[in-house]
């Protein structure tokens, strides 16, 4: 994901080993509204399978990413990975039937 007003809901995806599911790149503050809503993330790879990456820092507004369901990942970082995002940017998702911690 790398533009504006991008919307991934309602989807399955199905990562395979060591592979990464969704990956979100904006490569500067002025890509807003997008929004990864409510899908399913499934793996067989339960070591090194990532669900969800953001790479750079949005700001606040500019990326939700809620009501997701992983299922096999190894944890809660291999879920959604995503170091420096700042608060409000990620709402409530599962990790098999866990609430993954904002």
């Amino acid at each position: 994901m790398n533009s504006s007003a991008m919307v991934i809901k309602d989807s399955i995806f199905s990562v395979m080993a060591g592979a990464l599911g969704i990956e979100d790149v904006p490569n500067s503050s002025s890509r807003p509204d997008r929004y990864i809503l409510n899908n399913k993330f499934i793996t067989l790879d339960n070591v090194n399978a990532l669900g969800v990456k953001v790479t750079n820092t949005p700001d606040p507004g500019q990326l939700m990413i809620d009501g997701n369901h992983f299922v096999n990942f190894a944890d809660a970082a291999h879920a959604i990975s995503a170091s420096g995002v700042k608060p409000g940017l990620i709402g409530l998702n599962y990790l098999g039937v866990t609430a993954i911690p904002i």
